[in-house]
């Protein structure tokens, strides 16, 4: 209830910083003196607020997607607790609020990275991610995708991707000299055999410090 706007944002005082509130829908509707339900995500230093009309439930439960969505700011849809579902793609509202930060590296100078995961979902909790902390993206779904940027003598400057796809990759003798982050729901399963490191899929954040980490590594080198 204490929605303040600066710099054209809607944002509110949280835990000592200003955190963005971003509508769900088109726009926020609260009239002064109501309380607005906000979802809080938090990233690192990153926090947003998505401000929605009712919180109907908080369940949880293994996703099945049933339908995917082009539709910016949503994954897909699923059956959750017996009713069909969209599911709401956070990673793309934390690139939505973070966008501005992508200019801290100009275009000139944003590393390209080549993200290869089967997992439709996968690719696109990660890809906005990388976009967020100012990488240039390119996914891709399977060998016959990356075989086909390979051709096109397309250059990156690290790899991210499910394990199995970096050791596909390194073995064609593809890209061999560069850094190769693996991510994965099974880390402490996962040989590190010719990775630069593997990493917990959920923890998003140890991605970017991983990839920030390698930049800097090449740049002194």
């Amino acid at each position: 209830d204490t929605i303040e706007t600066t710099n054209g944002r809607q944002v509110v005082q949280y835990r000592g910083r200003l955190m963005p509130i971003v509508p769900l829908g088109s726009e926020i509707r609260c009239t002064e003196g109501q309380r607005l339900p906000v979802l809080v995500f938090a990233e690192n230093h990153t926090a947003i607020g998505l401000a929605v009309d009712q919180i109907v439930d908080v369940v949880e439960e293994r996703v099945d997607m049933q339908m995917s969505s082009d539709k910016q700011g949503v994954i897909g849809s699923a059956i959750i607790k017996g009713k069909a579902t969209d599911v709401v793609d956070i990673a793309w509202y934390l690139d939505q609020s973070r966008a501005s930060d992508i200019q801290r590296r100009s275009s000139s100078h944003r590393r390209k990275v080549l993200l290869v995961d089967a997992d439709a979902f996968a690719r696109r909790m990660i890809a906005p991610l990388l976009a967020a902390a100012g990488y240039d993206v390119t996914p891709a779904g399977g060998m016959h995708e990356v075989k086909s940027i390979a051709e096109a003598g397309e250059h990156f400057d690290a790899l991210v991707g499910d394990p199995a796809a970096l050791d596909r990759i390194r073995n064609e003798g593809m890209w061999t000299n560069l850094p190769a982050l693996a991510v994965t729901d099974w880390p402490e399963d996962t040989p590190a055999d010719g990775l630069t490191v593997v990493l917990p899929r959920s923890d998003r954040g140890a991605l970017i410090a991983a990839l920030d980490e390698v930049s800097q590594e090449e740049k002194v080198a």
